[in-house]
């Protein structure tokens, strides 16, 4: 079974990679809210966030391949999201909103826009940084403790469950492998729940085995966090040239 995130791309020696993580949650989160702060319908910004996150993935040395595998799984759903706002005005009509079709459009592209720059960002975060580092980050810059907890124990549990789906199937195809053809939904609803009730058993184990460990509820790590200068200079350079992007057109159209 593959990894749903790849820890082939943690090892690289980069400086995206050996950036801390407290920093590199703060200046994904900020960079953003600068994007989706743009004004509904403004695209041309976005050719330039575009390059800045091309930079920082060619920066960071993330294979590309598995770059936009990542990508492509969820330009689906980014997709949909975009399409439902021109949809909405189509269907509305004149009565609901005043709006042009053609600039609907343009606010559908910008919403495609916002939320595929937002993710690609996230990705290369998720990317260059191991996850039991990322926890602690947050927990660093001021989250809870449970709710680390509970993030780190829903990502160990999506392997289990992928893991005990996988097992199942194999086993389904193994020992009726027409099944499928007549069936087909009584099968996977007798797949959901036997994966559902495997999967339970299987976490209580996995939990007693925890505690018998000496685990008390939080997830010890050996990396030290520590900010250095270099590390300060490239942040503040890298929210520099967002903020650019952001207002270098209020400001231009100011000085007009």
């Amino acid at each position: 079974m593959k990894p749903l995130v790849s820890d082939t791309s943690v090892g690289i020696n980069s400086l995206v990679h050996r950036l801390d993580a407290r920093l590199k949650i703060i200046l994904t989160f900020l960079s953003i809210f600068i994007m989706v702060s743009e004004k509904q319908g403004d695209v041309n910004s976005f050719i330039f966030y575009g390059t800045v996150i091309l930079s920082i993935l060619f920066i960071s040395k993330i294979p590309l391949v598995q770059f936009f595998k990542r990508l492509l799984l969820v330009l689906p759903f980014l997709l949909a999201a975009a399409l439902f706002f021109p949809l909405s005005v189509l269907i509305g009509g004149e009565s609901i909103s005043e709006m042009s079709l053609e600039r609907s459009l343009y606010v559908a592209l910008s919403i495609f826009l916002k939320a595929l720059c937002s993710f690609s960002l996230l990705l290369v975060l998720i990317l260059t940084e191991k996850i039991n580092h990322l926890i602690a980050a947050l927990q660093k810059i001021g989250m809870p403790r449970f709710m680390g907890f509970v993030i780190a124990i829903m990502f160990r549990y999506i392997f289990l469950l992928a893991g005990e789906a996988h097992k199942i199937e194999t086993a389904q195809k193994s020992r009726a492998p027409n099944i499928m053809k007549k069936h087909r939904l009584k099968v996977y609803s007798s797949q959901m729940a036997l994966i559902f009730l495997r999967s339970w058993e299987r976490s209580k184990k996995v939990y007693n085995a925890m505690l018998s460990r000496g685990f008390d509820g939080s997830f010890k790590t050996i990396k030290h966090f520590r900010i250095k200068p270099h590390e300060l200079i490239f942040s503040f350079i890298f929210l520099a040239i967002f903020a650019l992007i952001r207002f270098m057109e209020p400001v231009l159209q100011l000085f007009n």
